[in-house]
């Protein structure tokens, strides 16, 4: 691996962490940069599956909505440049969502709202490099496993939100 190779992984890894951001913050303008225009993705053994960035931006605003509170952590990246302006990826996720409300676009169970969702899987994407600069071509993940529960938030329990969810304005 080159010099020129681990400057392009560690730039790979920054738009990772953009789209993770993007996707906790409900920011939907960084995630559309995080994509290219033809992208694809496939989520929830396929039944979430888009192509086009316009199509996965219009899933991501009907499913993650302000009751769809998250914590979507990717690490241990396995980066490979495939090519000039080619690379893929596999990432490690492990992810917390709160449904403080009911969620009928979520396909997978039926959310009615105070269900918390913990989960882990693996992302597999591709990467292109557009104009100087890398997008997700393609992304989805297999699950390793995911839990819904409904927790107790009486007595000393609570689940304090943030309304902004870390969006500067």
């Amino acid at each position: 691996m080159t010099l020129e190779d681990f400057v392009e992984v560690r730039a790979i890894e920054q738009l990772k962490y953009r789209y993770m951001r993007a996707v906790d913050t409900h920011n939907w303008d960084l995630m559309a940069d995080c994509f290219a225009e033809n992208a694809n993705v496939w989520y929830g053994k396929g039944m979430y599956a888009f192509e086009g960035r316009d199509k996965i931006l219009e899933f991501f605003r009907s499913v993650i909505i302000p009751s769809f509170v998250s914590s979507h952590i990717a690490v241990h990246p396995e980066i490979s440049i495939t090519g000039p302006s080619t690379a893929s990826g596999i990432w490690r996720l492990q992810d917390i969502v709160h449904f403080t409300s009911a969620n009928p676009e979520a396909k997978e169970s039926e959310i009615k709202g105070g269900e918390k969702m913990e989960g882990a899987a693996y992302y597999y994407d591709e990467y292109s490099k557009i104009s100087g600069n890398w997008v997700i071509q393609s992304t989805g993940y297999v699950r390793i496993f995911e839990s819904t529960t409904r927790p107790d938030y009486s007595g000393d329990q609570h689940l304090k939100t943030e309304p902004s969810l870390g969006v500067r304005e």
